[in-house]
Parts: structure tokens; C-alpha cells; sequence
């Protein structure tokens, strides 16, 4: 079984054009079979191909485009996660907003959740921590450029020109939980994560495909 180490030094190889095997079978069996293929419309406001998932973590590509629709977040966008996340951006440009969450013992402005995701269902749990946001720094990320996050790190991803597609691997910390900031009022509820129809899933397939193979054109599988 690849491990993540492994799996790391092979998304990095994708800056030198060297593309892995098991990324463009992925890819290519999306396209064959968008019926078969499993492309979700995640509550963070893109799309979402898993392409591998192993104990210690797993692969995905993130595609934010205006082509498709995507849900709004039912809490806010700001969120951090259970997962320590290196992303290669592919394709556009991808801003991070770092926020500042501190507990406060004055007036809050927002409530912590906690996301426990089970297959496609999110289930949004209200917890009593009440908190104040504030503005922290931004990072921008543009195609080519690798940016890491570790877990815990709250965050709200911006695309300013609104089409980007990253590769993301995630490494899995035992213990930790996906959190999300909300309004102080809201309460636990859960939310579904839709699949795209195969028309769609067809065609985000083929454009991550059509952009590997543009933007790498000395690539070849490995």
C-alpha cells in the first residue's frame, strides 16, 4: 500500500511534470463512467473528486467553478480541519483568510460546531464554546504553488476569479475534529453532500484531465 510519505513526494513530482498513475486512471474512469463516479457538491462551495482514501488520510481534487452549482455553507465558511492539508494548485488562483478565534469572556461573536461526517451526511453539532472572530492575514496561492495548513488552523478559502482546481492530501490527526464558526444561535442540524449528475461529473473529470495535460506538458504516467 502507497503510504503518505510516498503519496507526497508523488503530488510534488506534478510541478516537474511528472503526473502519477493512479491520479489520471481516476480521472480517466470518472470520464468512461460519470454514472459510476462519485463527484460531490461539498457545503464549502466546490466540488469534490476522492480519489484515494487510506488509513493515514487520503486524496482529493477541489474544483471551484461557476458552472456548477454548489452549496452555501449553513454555518459560515470560516471552518478549520481534523487533518493536517498540503494542496498543489493546479489551475487559478486560491486565497486563504487566516481568522483570528479566541474564547472571550465579554460578548461573543459566534459559536463553535463540530462536523462528524458519515459517508455523504455532515452532522453539524452546536457545541457550548463561544467565541470571537476577528481578522487574521491572508496567504495567496496561485497555479504551481504548494501551500500547507495544519490541523486546527481556522480558515475561509476565497477564489477571486472564481475557477481553481487544486490537489489535496490530507494526513489524519488522531483525536481531532472538524470544526466550523457559526451564529451563536443556531443549533445542531445536518446537512447532505449531493453528487453531481453524470453530465457533470463527466465533464469535471475531463477538465481536470484536459488540465494536467496543459499545464504539464511533459507528463507522463508513473
Amino acid at each position: 500500500m502507497t503510504s503518505y510519505t510516498q503519496l507526497r513526494q508523488q503530488v510534488a513530482g506534478i510541478r516537474t511534470g511528472t503526473v502519477p498513475g493512479w491520479l489520471t486512471q481516476a480521472l480517466t474512469n470518472a470520464v468512461a463512467a460519470p454514472r459510476d463516479a462519485a463527484v460531490l457538491r461539498h457545503p464549502l462551495g466546490f466540488l469534490c473528486i476522492p480519489v484515494i482514501r487510506f488509513e493515514e488520510g487520503g486524496v482529493c481534487v477541489h474544483v471551484w467553478t461557476r458552472r456548477v452549482h454548489t452549496p452555501r455553507p449553513t454555518t459560515s465558511s470560516v471552518h478549520c480541519h481534523s487533518w493536517d492539508l498540503q494542496s498543489l494548485v493546479l489551475d487559478g488562483e486560491i486565497h486563504n483568510h487566516l481568522v483570528r478565534v479566541t474564547p472571550t469572556t465579554g460578548v461573543p461573536s459566534h459559536r463553535v460546531f463540530e462536523v462528524h461526517s458519515h459517508g455523504d451526511v455532515d452532522e453539524i453539532r452546536a457545541t457550548p464554546q463561544l467565541v470571537h472572530c476577528g481578522p487574521g492575514t491572508v496567504e495567496s496561492h496561485r497555479a504551481g504553488e504548494v501551500y500547507v495548513m495544519p490541523s486546527g488552523t481556522f480558515h475561509r478559502s476565497e477564489v477571486p476569479g472564481g475557477e481553481a482546481t487544486t490537489l489535496m492530501l490530507a494526513r489524519n490527526r488522531p483525536g481531532h475534529h472538524d470544526r466550523s464558526i457559526g451564529p451563536i444561535h443556531a443549533r445542531s442540524h445536518q446537512v447532505w453532500r449531493k453528487r453531481c449528475d453524470a453530465a457533470e461529473c463527466g465533464w469535471v473529470a475531463r477538465t481536470v484531465l484536459q488540465l494536467l495535460e496543459r499545464t504539464q506538458p511533459a507528463a507522463q504516467p508513473v
